[in-house]
C-alpha cells in the first residue's frame, strides 16, 4: 500500500531484509475492554483516559490527582507514547517512572509510534547482546559518550564510531536509526518488565459496552479510496448476524469490528501509529499540513449514520449504522480536538501546554446517570456517545515548548541556513554585535566541527498553579535578580526578607555565576541545586555550561583527561606568574598547545583564562545538570508572568503591532475556549513566546537590551530603544476582549496609549535582569530587578503574595509607587525608578517600596547592599 509522507518513511523504517524483525507485531493488534469494567448503573465505575504523556511524569501525578483518580473504582486508560522526547538524564529518569507506574499497576492502554521505537531499539539490543562482542560494545558507548544527544548529532556520532575500535559495529546499526537518542537511551535503561510490557500494548483498545473505540494516531470510518456508500465499506450496510437480526447492540459490534477488519488502513501498524490525514488521492499520511484531517473524515461519515430499521432500509444520502467514538492522541498540533464523534487528547504536555485527561462516568453511557465532576477547576463538560454527557480534565505541563522541534533539527545544512539567517538578524554594527557574532560562530561551527555545546534543552517551562501560588495567603514568591556569585549578599537578602524554604517560592533571574570568586560561585551553585530552586539561564550561565559540555567531549577522546590536566597546570602557572608580576618568560599559549591537534580543539574565540573556565572545571556534575535544567523562559498563566534572563519582545519589531500576523493584534482561535477569558488569555501569551521570532532565539533572551530602529536586537545600553519601552508601550495599548469578538464584555482598559490603536489582548508583565547599567528599572508592566551588586551596589528582589495577584480588571493609575510607612510620594512616571533608587538604603521587610503589579495587585520591592 502507498502511504504518504513520514509515513513512507516509517514503513522503511521495517523493512529491514538483512536484520530481524525487531517490530513486535505479534501481540493482539486489538483488545476488548470488558464490559464489566465500563460504567453501569449505581456501579459509581469512571475510565479515566489520559493523552500523550512523553516522561512527564510529575504532570501524570498532578493530573491523576486532579481527577481524582482512585485504582479501586477508576480504570485509567493511556493513548501511547509515554516516553520523553529528550535524552537528558532527568528526562530518561521521569520516562522510567511513568514505565513502572503503568507497568505495576497494569493499565491498559495503547502502543504509540515513540513506544513502538523504544521497542524496535530494545530489540536489536537484545540481538546485538547476543553476539560475541556486543555486550561490551554497548558498555563502551555507554562509557565514553554519557551525555551525547544521538538525536542531534547522528552524523557526528557516526563518525565518532567508524573511527574508534569499534568501527566496524557501527554497520550493525539500521539505517535511518539514531543511536544514544531519546528512544535508544529508554530502551537502554527500561528494565525486562517494562519491555514486556510495552510488547504487550494493543494498537487499537475497543470497548464493545461503550461503543468506543482507543487508539494512538487515528482509524478511518472508511476506504477513502472507494464512495462511502460502495457495498463493500462496512458502513454501507448492516451486518447479516444470522442468530438474531434484531439485536441492535449486537449488529453495532459486528459493525464496528468489521471497521477494523475490512478496511485496509485499520490493519496497517504505520497508519494506525501515524496517521494524521488523508491526502485528497485518498492515502494516508502523517502530515497534519496536508489533506483533511482524519478526525474531519470520521465525524462526516459518522454524522450520515441514521439507525438500522427491521427493512434493513435507508435513505440514499445517509448510512444504515450508529455512530461511535474513537479517542485518540498524537496530534499536539491541533491540541485539544474535540468533536461531536472523535475526542483528540494530546494537549502538548512535552512542549510547555497541557495534559489532558476524559474522565468517563454513568452519565456518559445515560442522560440520567451520576455526574458529579472532577474538582479540578480546569475542567468542561462535552457531549458524549449516544445521548450521554463527558468531562475534560486539564492540567498545565512544566515543559519547554520547542524541544521536538529542535529535536528534528538533524539536517546540517538547513541548520546552518537557519543560523546564518539568525546571525543577519541579530548581528549589530561595530562593537555593539562583536559578542553576538562570537557566538554564534561556535554555535554554526557545532553542526560541521564540534559538537553542541549549548545544551538549549528546556527553552521554556510553563509553570503550574502548584508551583506558582497565587491565592495561597501564607505563600510568597520572591524574584531574585542576577547573584554573579554574589553569596554573601544573597545570604543576607534571604535574611532581609524572612525567607522560608518551606513557605516560598524562589525563583532567579540568571547569571548565577562568575565575577565574584570561583568558590563564591560554587556556593550560589550549591544552594541553588541543593534546594532545585526555580530559574532561568542567563548569558553567564550559558558560557559556563558551554565550557563544560567541551571539557566532557575532550574527556571523552582518547588522551583528552591527561591533555586537559596539561592545560590545567601550565594556565594554572600562568595564573601564579601573573600574581607574581613575572609573566615576560611566561608563555600563556606554547607552541604544544596552540599548533597541536588538541589546540585545533578549541573554539575560535573562546577564552580558557576567564572565569566561566574556571567555574565549568571546578563545578560538580551537579551543578552541571543544575544548569542545564534551567530553562530560557519561566511562563507563569496564572499570573500572566514572564521570567527571563535579558528581555522579550511583545510584538515584531520588524513589523506594525496591528500586523495579523502579530499575536496580540488578534484573539486566539481557540473554539472549545470561546468564553473562557483566562484560557484565551494563556494561549495568546503562549503565541507571544512562539510566535514572535526574536522570542524563540535564545541569543537573543539571554542577550538583549534594546531594539535599534530598524527592527533588529540589540545588545548596547546606548544604542535603540530599550525593550521594556517597547513592552509596555504594547501592554498600554491592551483593551481586553470585546464583545464584536464573540466573547463576553469585558471592561475597556486603559492607560497612556489612548492616541494609539488598542490590541484585543490583556497585558502581562516581564521580569528580568541583564541591564546592570539601568539598575533597577521599574515600569507598569515590567520590572528589571538587575540592580549591580557585582559592581558593589545592591541585590535586589520582588517579593509576591496572594495581594499581587488580583482578578479584577486593571485600571491605569497616575501614581504607581506606594510606601508602607503611609507616606504619598506624588510624581511624574519618569522620576518612579529614582524614587525607589532613593528609598532603598532604608528598606526592610517590614518597610519596603510597593508598586504596582497585575491588574489590580501589589508587589514589594526589596534590597541589600552588596559588598
Amino acid at each position: 500500500m502507498f502511504v504518504s509522507g513520514l509515513l513512507e518513511e516509517t514503513k522503511k523504517r521495517h523493512i529491514q531484509s538483512n536484520f530481524p524483525d525487531f517490530g513486535h507485531y505479534a501481540g493482539d493488534f486489538v483488545q476488548n475492554i470488558p464490559d464489566n469494567l465500563f460504567p453501569e448503573g449505581g456501579s459509581r465505575k469512571r475510565i479515566v483516559v489520559i493523552g500523550d504523556i512523553h516522561g512527564m511524569n510529575s504532570s501524570l501525578t498532578y493530573l491523576l490527582d486532579e481527577v481524582l483518580y482512585d485504582p479501586s473504582r477508576d480504570t485509567l486508560i493511556h493513548l501511547g507514547d509515554l516516553e520523553t522526547k529528550a535524552t537528558q538524564s532527568q528526562a530518561i529518569s521521569d520516562s522510567i517512572h511513568v514505565l513502572s507506574f503503568m507497568t505495576s499497576h497494569k493499565i491498559l492502554g495503547v502502543r504509540g509510534n515513540n513506544d513502538q521505537k523504544v521497542i524496535e531499539w530494545r530489540a536489536w539490543m537484545d540481538w546485538i547482546l547476543s553476539r560475541p562482542g556486543g555486550r561490551e560494545w554497548l558498555a563502551a558507548m555507554d562509557k565514553q559518550w554519557p551525555d551525547l544527544d544521538g538525536d542531534h548529532h547522528k552524523t557526528e556520532l557516526n563518525d565518532l564510531i567508524k573511527i574508534s575500535e569499534y568501527g566496524d559495529w557501527a554497520k550493525m546499526v539500521p539505517k535511518g536509526w539514531r543511536l544514544l537518542g531519546a528512544h535508544y537511551r529508554v530502551a537502554r535503561a527500561m528494565s525486562r518488565e517494562h519491555f514486556d510490557y510495552l510488547r504487550s500494548l494493543p494498537l487499537v483498545l475497543y470497548s464493545p459496552a461503550g461503543h468506543l473505540f482507543f487508539v494512538h494516531a487515528g482509524l478511518l470510518p472508511s476506504n477513502p479510496k472507494l464512495q462511502a456508500y460502495d457495498r463493500t465499506q462496512p458502513l454501507s450496510h448492516w451486518p447479516a448476524a444470522a442468530d438474531d437480526q434484531h439485536d441492535i447492540a449486537k449488529l453495532r459490534n459486528l459493525q464496528e469490528l468489521a471497521v477494523l477488519a475490512d478496511i485496509p488502513e485499520n490493519k496497517d501498524p504505520s497508519i494506525v501509529l501515524n496517521i494524521r490525514s488523508v491526502t485528497d488521492d485518498g492515502h494516508a499520511s502523517a502530515s497534519s499540513k496536508t489533506g483533511t484531517p482524519w478526525s474531519q473524515m470520521w465525524n462526516d461519515t459518522m454524522a450520515k449514520c441514521s439507525g438500522m430499521d427491521a427493512g434493513g432500509t435507508y435513505k440514499p444520502t445517509s448510512l444504515p449504522c450508529y455512530p461511535f467514538t474513537v479517542i485518540y492522541g498524537h496530534a499536539a498540533g491541533r491540541g485539544l480536538d474535540i468533536k461531536r464523534w472523535s475526542i483528540g487528547l494530546d494537549t502538548g504536555c512535552v512542549y510547555g501546554r497541557r495534559l489532558s485527561a476524559l474522565v468517563i462516568d454513568e452519565s456518559s453511557i445515560s442522560p440520567f446517570g451520576d455526574n458529579t465532576p472532577p474538582r479540578a477547576p480546569d475542567s468542561q463538560q462535552i457531549d458524549f456517545g449516544d445521548d450521554g454527557r463527558a468531562h475534560v480534565v486539564s492540567v498545565t505541563c512544566p515543559r519547554s515548548m520547542v524541544e521536538a522541534i529542535m529535536a528534528r533539527r538533524s539536517d546540517c545544512l538547513l541548520f546552518v541556513v537557519f543560523i546564518l539567517l539568525a546571525l543577519c538578524f541579530f548581528a549589530s554594527k561595530g562593537a555593539d554585535g562583536g559578542d553576538l557574532r562570537t557566538r554564534f560562530s561556535v554555535w554554526t561551527g557545532s553542526c560541521c566541527k564540534f559538537p553542541d555545546f549549548s545544551h538549549y534543552d528546556h527553552f521554556t517551562r510553563t509553570l503550574s498553579d502548584k508551583e506558582f501560588p497565587t491565592k495561597d495567603k501564607n505563600r510568597r514568591i520572591v524574584v531574585i535578580g542576577d547573584l554573579h556569585g554574589m553569596n554573601s549578599s544573597l545570604t543576607a537578602l534571604l535574611n532581609q526578607i524572612s525567607y522560608d524554604v518551606r513557605k516560598d517560592t524562589l525563583i532567579h533571574l540568571g547569571d548565577l555565576v562568575t565575577k565574584a570568586t570561583v568558590d563564591d560561585s560554587l556556593a550560589v551553585l550549591s544552594f541553588m541545586a541543593t534546594n532545585k530552586v526555580l530559574g532561568v539561564r542567563g548569558n553567564n550561565d550559558q558560557d559556563v555550561i558551554q565550557w563544560r559540555s567541551w571539557m566532557d567531549w575532550i574527556l571523552s577522546q582518547p588522551g583528552g583527561r591527561t591533555w586537559l590536566e596539561k592545560v590545567d597546570k601550565h594556565w594554572s602557572d600562568y595564573e601564579v606568574a601573573v600574581e607574581m608580576g613575572d609573566v615576560t618568560t611566561f608563555d600563556p599559549w606554547p607552541s604544544w598547545l596552540k599548533k597541536s591537534d588538541w589546540g585545533r580543539k578549541v573554539p575560535k574565540g573562546w577564552k580558557p583564562l576567564a572565569q566561566h573556565y574556571q567555574v565549568a572545571r571546578a563545578m560538580s556534575r551537579e551543578h552541571y545538570e543544575y544548569l542545564r535544567s534551567l530553562p530560557l523562559v519561566l511562563h507563569a498563566p496564572a499570573g500572566h508572568v514572564f521570567f527571563v534572563h535579558a528581555g522579550l519582545l511583545a510584538a515584531d519589531p520588524t513589523r506594525r503591532p496591528t500586523h495579523p500576523k502579530q499575536p496580540l493584534s488578534h484573539w486566539p482561535s481557540m473554539i472549545s475556549y470561546k468564553d473562557d477569558i483566562p484560557a484565551l488569555r494563556e494561549a495568546q501569551e503562549f503565541a507571544l513566546l512562539s510566535e514572535v521570532p526574536q522570542n524563540r532565539d535564545p541569543l537573543a533572551v539571554q542577550n538583549m537590551r534594546s531594539v535599534l530602529s530598524n527592527g533588529e536586537v540589540s545588545r548596547s545600553n546606548s544604542k535603540g530603544t530599550p525593550f521594556s519601552d517597547l513592552w509596555n508601550e504594547i501592554m498600554g495599548r491592551c483593551s481586553g476582549f470585546h464583545s464584536e469578538t464573540g466573547l463576553a464584555s469585558v471592561p475597556r482598559l486603559t492607560g497612556n496609549q489612548e492616541n494609539l490603536a488598542q490590541l484585543p489582548c490583556y497585558p502581562s508583565t516581564v521580569v528580568y535582569g541583564h541591564a546592570a547599567v539601568r539598575g533597577l528599572d521599574v515600569k507598569r508592566w515590567s520590572i528589571g530587578l538587575d540592580s549591580g551588586c557585582s559592581y558593589g551596589r545592591r541585590l535586589s528582589a520582588l517579593v509576591l503574595d496572594a495581594g499581587s495577584f488580583h482578578s479584577e480588571p486593571y485600571h491605569a493609575v497616575d501614581f504607581p509607587l506606594e510606601v508602607t510607612d503611609g507616606s504619598d510620594p506624588r510624581s511624574s512616571s519618569g522620576a518612579l525608578e529614582q524614587q525607589i533608587l532613593d528609598f532603598l538604603p532604608e528598606a526592610t521587610d517590614r518597610l519596603s517600596p510597593r508598586i504596582k503589579f497585575g491588574h489590580a495587585g501589589d508587589a514589594r520591592i526589596v534590597g541589600v547592599k552588596c559588598h
